[in-house]
């Protein structure tokens, strides 16, 4: 599988795979923003047999290659002391907003004093909204009937170690499936890439972290980020 051969690419040939990315992804923009041209200029085509997987394919390759580079290039390239109850407090402040529109019941508790980390802001903050967005996603509107689906964030600090967990009461995961999901092109979202929890856990582990999952099917999901306080060198 195609799959099979990018993945093998991340780890022997990241130079290739990037040009690749590269070159394939500028005729696929323009690709979508003719598309989205003929469709203004002629809306009688969004009635045409094809005309939306046509659309949702484009976008799932752009979306895919745009992953892959993200996953290439997620180096710490600056990085600076992050106070992370002010950054958390925003992150939360965010998400529950994007979630007025949805039966979902997001809770939130921070400690009011953590302590400020080093490290790259931009990155953290791409992690934490894709674990959420995840939760989202895992919460089957139709399976839950009338109970709302739910969603918590708690960060605390312990000796060196923050700790920041996201629990949702999703469709869970398998044991057997906990690990290959950390694994690029592994995916079992209908649209999913595959990218964005391996490339969550890079990121985490540049940090000097770890991130986790704790779960059961049908009975949601925990995952947690570990951070150190301390500064430690970072790959």
């Amino acid at each position: 599988m195609i799959t099979n051969t990018i993945s093998n690419m991340l780890d022997t040939d990241s130079v290739t795979l990037n040009q690749l990315t590269h070159e394939l992804r500028n005729p696929l923009t323009v690709i979508y923003s003719t598309l989205q041209l003929i469709e203004h200029e002629h809306p009688e085509t969004r009635s045409y047999r094809y005309w939306d997987s046509l659309f949702q394919d484009t976008e799932f390759m752009i979306d895919l290659l745009s992953d892959i580079s993200l996953y290439l290039h997620n180096a710490l390239p600056t990085t600076s002391s992050i106070p992370m109850t002010s950054f958390l407090r925003n992150i939360v402040l965010s998400f529950a907003a994007s979630l007025n529109d949805t039966a979902i019941e997001f809770t939130s508790y921070i400690e009011p004093d953590l302590p400020t980390i080093p490290g790259n802001d931009t990155q953290l903050k791409e992690v934490l909204f894709n674990l959420l967005k995840n939760s989202v996603e895992a919460i089957d509107p139709e399976r839950s009937g009338n109970i709302p689906g739910t969603i918590a964030l708690h960060a605390s600090g312990c000796e060196n170690t923050l700790e920041i967990t996201i629990t949702d009461s999703g469709c869970g995961i398998p044991p057997q499936k906990q690990e290959e999901i950390f694994k690029p092109f592994i995916t079992y979202k209908k649209n999913g890439t595959g990218i964005g929890l391996p490339l969550a856990r890079k990121i985490i582990t540049a940090h000097g972290g770890a991130l986790d999952v704790e779960s059961s099917p049908a009975k949601g999901a925990l995952f947690r980020i570990t951070l150190p306080i301390a500064q430690k060198q970072m790959e």
